[in-house]
């Protein structure tokens, strides 16, 4: 069976080499797609200062370039082992309305199912502070508080 096959091997430029380009961009294809244009996070990557000067410092974050489309590039946290593409200040807001408006699911579940797929400075408390606002949450919240009556205990 095995000798049906040649083993001739032949140099295929990675333009023209579409299987292998396809292989190599798994990591682009991987991300999320809850309404989040990544062409325009790419444009607002490239304009940003502070993203410059986090992919010239030493952090933690594992920050790469990854090709996107035929031209762009996203910047991405790769310390995870899934890419976390690196939000700009610009579209932070977006993508908390994205992910938190699909169920209202509460401050911590909102923190994990956004520090998992993106990563941007000071997440955690724009996260935080967004979600107090949220006037649906506030409206389904439900308080369990109660009220002692004043008197002497029996």
């Amino acid at each position: 069976f095995i000798s049906q096959f040649s083993t001739d091997i032949r140099f295929v430029k990675g333009s023209t080499n579409e299987v292998a380009d396809a292989l190599s961009r798994l990591t682009v294809a991987a991300l999320s797609n809850v309404g989040i244009d990544y062409m325009e996070m790419s444009k607002w990557q490239k304009h940003d200062t502070d993203i410059h000067k986090l992919l010239e410092s030493h952090t933690s974050l594992k920050l790469q370039q990854l090709p996107l489309g035929d031209t762009g590039t996203l910047t991405c946290d790769m310390s995870t082992g899934k890419p976390r593409p690196v939000v700009p200040p610009s579209m932070s807001r977006l993508v908390f309305e994205r992910f938190h408006n699909l169920s209202h699911p509460g401050i911590k579940a909102t923190v994990k199912l956004i520090s998992d797929k993106f990563v941007w400075a000071n997440m955690k408390s724009d996260i935080r502070q967004w979600a107090k606002t949220c006037l649906p949450c506030q409206k389904s919240k439900v308080h369990r508080h109660t009220i002692s009556p004043s008197g002497v205990f029996q």
